[in-house]
């Protein structure tokens, strides 16, 4: 009898002794999915997020068309309706006057159609992107060091361009 009372007891302490080895085992399951999920979140925010030199690509060329880097404040209704291909002959002269261009041609509009074309995919990139960020696939903290100044300005500047082309989608 004496050896089915250890035997008992030799089963009590192995089922404790398991019952918290397996505690252990789901507190670092649940500690490696939780950094799995972290490490995703910044994988996405690397490797989906538009890389420096894209965005100082277009930024560039939207720097050459209206002065995107200097200028301190937002568009304005000529400059809107020139990115649209909405221009009037008023607006043109604006344009005329603003860039001092030595003349006004055809090929001065085009270019600020094409960059208003460019304008859209970049916006519609930070878009897609600020949406993962708010779903939280994107980490939050990381993108917000990484453009959040730029993302905010860029916004600031470029926020009539937004509102009326919102419109033209209706």
């Amino acid at each position: 009898m004496k050896n089915n009372k250890d035997w008992e007891k030799w089963a009590a302490i192995f089922a404790l002794i398991s019952s918290i080895i397996a505690v252990i085992g789901l507190f670092f399951a649940g500690k490696e999915i939780h950094q799995t999920k972290r490490w995703n979140m910044l994988n996405f925010t690397f490797t989906y997020l538009p890389s420096p030199l894209e965005i100082a690509e277009l930024e560039d060329e939207f720097n050459k068309i209206m002065d995107f880097w200097k200028r301190k404040d937002e568009l304005n209704l000529s400059e809107v309706r020139a990115l649209l291909d909405e221009m009037e002959d008023s607006d043109k002269y604006e344009l005329f006057k603003k860039y001092k261009y030595e003349s006004w041609n055809d090929d001065i509009q085009e270019k600020w159609c094409m960059c208003g074309r460019k304008l859209k995919l970049y916006l519609s990139l930070l878009e897609r992107y600020c949406g993962a960020i708010n779903c939280g696939v994107a980490d939050n903290e990381v993108s917000e060091s990484l453009y959040g100044f730029r993302f905010k300005t860029h916004y600031r500047k470029l926020l009539p361009f937004i509102k009326k082309n919102e419109g033209n989608k209706r």
